[in-house]
């Protein structure tokens, strides 16, 4: 079976869950016997299909990761459309849902991967909200089989689209196991709680600041340290400023997976407010390398993680807080959270991922043969 990844999200993130789940996704894929893999990017930006080794020919880097987002689409499309009429693959995998129908060959049975129903729940009527809507429901439409990674997120896709149960197979990420550098965290503080990824709107980056305003413990003796997810913005800054944390007390940093891996197994903990998410991969991340998860208990999060995190109610800060200050005050805790974390990390590997994807693949093959 020969497996191509298209373009898609490659040309507009640099970083990011969906992009490491589609490169990790190729190369466990690679590992199982009788399945061929390629990733087709023209005009790319993103660092970790660089160090990948399954880029096709016409896979090339922008040096100008900023420049052109809108264009970038429109330049892939064809370009991977001649590569897949070329090589003619057995199915395409679809990395996103920036695509019409028409601009794949219509004799290739295509995959999706739905990583949660975001746009659905968070849409807003506006034509921008429609459009992507429209896309994605586009996407789904025209494949073959839709891959859920979580039972919960195929639980929401099948309350807005019912009629595509027939297709869905949930397959789990995987977690790399990435060992980390001592010299790359030298500018970490010595005490901190990290947050992993982007802060806007679901994510509830602003019920975490105030819990930790609120808690003189951790005022007094932690860094909020935020990992991703651009700069501090002028507004996150003066939130935390208004909620008690000292300017020099919450970090912003970037970095490649060596750094991570570094700033999980040193943290005092990991801190995941999010309201809804399809996955979380950041909890996997932490689990795996030895850092206590204090998490939401919402969405797909108990799913995840079962036993091996702290859990709070994401709509009250008086609850964050709480959680908060009774882990970092109970080291015997801290100690059975890192216990169970790496026992539940071990549940999510990527060859298990491209094991389930391959049997996934199966299904829309024998479903694109009858239709």
């Amino acid at each position: 079976m020969k497996v191509m990844f298209d373009h898609q999200i490659f040309t507009v993130q640099r970083y990011g869950g969906f992009t490491k789940y589609f490169v990790a996704l190729s190369r466990a894929l690679r590992n199982t016997p009788g399945i061929e893999t390629e990733i087709v990017a023209p005009a790319y930006i993103n660092e970790y299909l660089m160090a990948d080794d399954s880029r096709s020919a016409l896979t090339f880097r922008l040096r100008h990761p900023k420049r052109g987002l809108k264009y970038r689409p429109l330049l892939a499309a064809p370009l991977f459309r001649m590569a897949a009429q070329w090589q003619r693959p057995d199915i395409i995998h679809e990395t996103h849902y920036l695509l019409r129908g028409c601009q794949l060959p219509a004799a290739v049975p295509v995959m999706a991967t739905c990583h949660d129903m975001i746009l659905e729940r968070q849409a807003d009527g506006s034509a921008r909200s429609r459009d992507a809507v429209d896309r994605k429901q586009q996407a789904f439409e025209r494949a073959s089989g839709i891959i859920c990674i979580s039972e919960h997120t195929r639980t929401d896709l099948l309350q807005y689209y019912p009629r595509f149960e027939s297709r869905v197979s949930v397959v789990y990420h995987g977690v790399d196991r990435i060992e980390p550098m001592a010299s790359v965290g030298r500018s970490l503080p010595s005490s901190y709680l990290l947050f992993v990824g982007m802060r806007d709107g679901y994510k509830n980056f602003a019920n975490a600041v105030r819990a930790m305003g609120a808690s003189r413990l951790v005022r007094e003796n932690y860094h909020l340290v935020c990992f991703g997810g651009g700069p501090l913005s002028t507004i996150e800054r003066q939130m935390c400023v208004d909620a008690g944390l000292k300017a020099d007390k919450v970090v912003q940093l970037t970095g490649d997976e060596s750094l991570l891996a570094f700033a999980y197994q040193n943290a005092a903990a990991l801190v995941y407010p999010s309201k809804y998410e399809g996955f979380g991969m950041p909890l996997t991340e932490a689990m795996a390398q030895g850092c206590p998860v204090l998490c939401s208990h919402a969405s797909c999060f108990p799913e995840i993680c079962a036993d091996a995190a702290q859990y709070f109610d994401p709509d009250s800060v008086e609850s964050i807080r709480h959680a908060t200050e009774q882990l970092l005050e109970d080291e015997a805790r801290q100690s059975e959270l890192v216990a169970l974390g790496r026992q539940r990390a071990a549940a999510f590997t990527w060859q298990s991922c491209a094991e389930g994807t391959a049997a996934a693949y199966g299904k829309a093959l024998a479903r694109h043969a009858v239709h």
